[in-house]
């Protein structure tokens, strides 16, 4: 098994007297983190799925029924694939409330589970949400003994040991199913699953698009411009899709942790929620089975895109929200604001000089400092008496720098 770092998270959760619900994209690992919890306490608990449609219709239609089988004989209950259910929130609020026993859920973040249930759960609810393998977590099931690379900062001489892992990442991304293959082929076979089990069982089964070519046509679309600024309305003029279509097709690709939306940095937070975001995926190797793109990063035209998100997904695993900087031809790939202190970041190959961009963002704010990544160059230097680090891609996990 995969070690991932949610799982003492969720030990944690044991505690708590609330309904526990962990989401994330399909494939990511939800289910087995249950497991993870549950055989650590089985003999007091129950674990049911609600692909099983006996048990999800007495849920729905006997609720008082449920409570007597599934839920009074133990202390906690688990319950996976909970987007399933109709009117989940409503019920699950009344087991809860009826019973008091401690309830995991996990479950895509459909509509049934991030809008329509958590209504009902204010308050009685913690919700985790669960990301693609980690870097540091991919380092630590393929080569444990070169996860001490990560815990500073290194040279680039150093990361040069982690050389083949950072590729294979770039190209595969986090999947575990994926990550635990050793086969290229059948990584990519693996990943094509992925995309279609996405379309049939999350857009025809759980949201009922019948329709999922339109989907499939808006993922590829989107891939190919991957951590581009993509209006809507381009979208609908080129798949043919109406305006309103394509607006909630893209509402329900964030809610199913497809695609990351990364929006604008502005003074004024009104413009930042009405401009449009850029978008990524949430998984690298996602993307490139989309594009059916295995190649190693050095022959790829949208390295820099790739670089970009692989960045975008270590800061976001740690809970941080980068937005990104455009103004007159001058753009900051990314942007954050921690502490009412404001970073600015740059992705680059090998860049030695600080980008023009940097310097006009660090002229136009009180900017605390600047992070250069690149493949090779290392040195601080300063502008303006803004500090500039130029480092390696690889130590976007090092929590020295944000």
């Amino acid at each position: 098994m995969i070690q991932r770092k949610i799982f003492e998270t969720l030990k944690k959760e044991l505690k708590k007297d609330k309904i526990t619900a962990i989401t994330g994209a399909r494939q990511v690992g939800k289910t087995t983190a249950m497991n993870f919890i549950f055989e650590s306490i089985k003999d007091k608990a129950h674990f049911i799925t609600f692909d099983n449609t006996a048990i999800k219709n007495l849920f729905e239609e006997n609720p008082d029924l449920f409570i007597e089988q599934h839920i009074k004989p133990y202390n906690t209950i688990f319950i996976d694939e909970f987007q399933y259910a109709k009117q989940g929130g409503k019920i699950l609020k009344y087991i809860f409330d009826t019973t008091k026993k401690k309830l995991f859920i996990s479950g895509s973040s459909a509509p049934e589970i991030a809008i329509q249930s958590l209504q009902y759960l204010v308050g009685r609810v913690s919700l985790i949400e669960m990301h693609p393998l980690s870097f540091e977590e991919f380092v630590q099931y393929k080569s444990p003994e070169k996860k001490v690379l990560l815990e500073k900062p290194r040279k680039p001489n150093e990361l040069e040991q982690l050389k083949s892992e950072f590729e294979e990442y770039l190209i595969f991304g986090g999947y575990p199913e994926v990550v635990k293959q050793q086969d290229f082929e059948e990584k990519k076979k693996i990943l094509q699953d992925i995309i279609q089990i996405y379309l049939l069982k999350e857009i025809k089964d759980v949201l009922g698009y019948k329709n999922s070519h339109e989907f499939e046509k808006l993922l590829r679309n989107i891939a190919t411009n991957n951590g581009k600024l993509t209006k809507n309305t381009t979208l609908s003029s080129t798949l043919s899709v109406s305006w309103n279509k394509i607006q909630e097709y893209i509402s329900i690709l964030e809610k199913t942790n497809i695609i990351i939306p990364v929006r604008p940095f502005y003074s004024n937070k009104t413009k930042e929620i009405t401009k449009t975001p850029k978008t990524y995926f949430q998984d690298i190797g996602f993307v490139n089975a989309l594009l059916n793109n295995f190649s190693r990063i050095e022959n790829r035209v949208d390295k820099g895109e790739i670089l970009e998100s692989f960045v975008l997904h270590e800061l976001t695993k740690k809970g941080l929200t980068p937005k990104f900087w455009n103004r007159q031809l001058s753009e900051i790939d990314f942007v954050l604001e921690k502490d009412e202190k404001i970073i600015g970041i740059e992705c680059k190959s090998n860049d030695k000089k600080i980008p023009r961009p940097i310097k006009t963002f660090i002229t136009e704010y009180n900017v605390s400092k600047a992070i250069i990544f690149s493949l090779k160059t290392d040195k601080e230097t300063k502008e303006k008496n803004t500090p500039i680090q130029f480092t390696h891609y690889i130590n976007t996990g090092s929590t020295k720098y944000f």
